[in-house]
């Protein structure tokens, strides 16, 4: 995740879990092919697969989404905020 090792999860923490990260905030996803290695070290030699979360994002995003079946209801929401900054004049 953003070109670190990602958190482990499981019961045994053997499993990378990208789950915990809300797809909201995730700005873009690389796939990067074998060869890699010299990046991320001896266990991407299969490949790497990097998020890369949002780090300056100026404004209000929401997002949501339902559906259902028979005997059946899901709904989903999501909001992201944020201002950038600017420092002040000394």
């Amino acid at each position: 995740m953003d070109g670190l090792r990602f958190p482990l999860g499981g019961t045994s923490h053997s499993q990378p879990d990208p789950s915990i990260i809300p797809t909201i905030a995730i700005q873009r996803v690389e796939v990067l092919a074998d060869g890699s290695s010299s990046i991320y070290g001896s266990d991407a030699v299969a490949g790497v697969i990097n998020f890369i979360t949002r780090s300056n994002y100026d404004g209000l995003l929401l997002q949501g989404e339902g559906g259902g079946a028979d005997d059946y209801t899901k709904y989903n929401f999501s909001a992201l905020a944020g201002k950038t900054w600017e420092a002040a004049a000394p």
